[in-house]
């Protein structure tokens, strides 16, 4: 991934570089090259405070704009009422934790279990369907 990123970069230029482009270019999700570049971050955390104080607002942003969402649908009805902060990190956490073994390529779980698992808990939490949405296209 980090050869594809190069590669588009030197290609596209660092200005008009999107993310999209190299999640393309190395045949993977934005979701798993966002988590790969990541992981940058949080190993250099462990031994950096600034940097550290940088992951954890990142973390803080991304668990409201999860629970931001969460309460919208609640207050739309879309929704059962949940604990919304317990939510959304379960919701990380389980995400993070399939991310990790997706990338080690672990044989045990693929995308479609994580997936399912996650949603598991989201259907249960939320009062939705048990089955995964389906994503359609235009």
């Amino acid at each position: 991934m980090t050869i594809s990123a190069c590669e588009a970069i030197a290609e596209t230029g660092f200005e008009k570089i999107r993310m999209r482009m190299v999640a393309e270019r190395a045949g993977v999700s934005t979701a798993l090259l966002h988590y790969h570049f990541d992981k940058e971050l949080w190993i250099r955390a462990l031994r950096d405070e600034a940097t550290r104080a940088y992951a954890v607002d990142l973390y803080a942003q991304l668990h409201t704009w999860v629970a931001d969402a969460v309460r919208r649908g609640i207050a739309s009805g879309e929704f059962e009422p949940t604990d919304v902060d317990e939510l959304c990190t379960l919701v990380l956490s389980l995400s993070d934790g399939y991310g990790i073994r997706l990338m080690l390529r672990d044989p045990v779980v693929t995308l479609d279990t994580a997936l399912a698992s996650l949603w598991r808990h989201v259907a249960a939490a939320l009062g939705l369907p048990e089955a995964v949405p389906v994503e359609r296209t235009p």
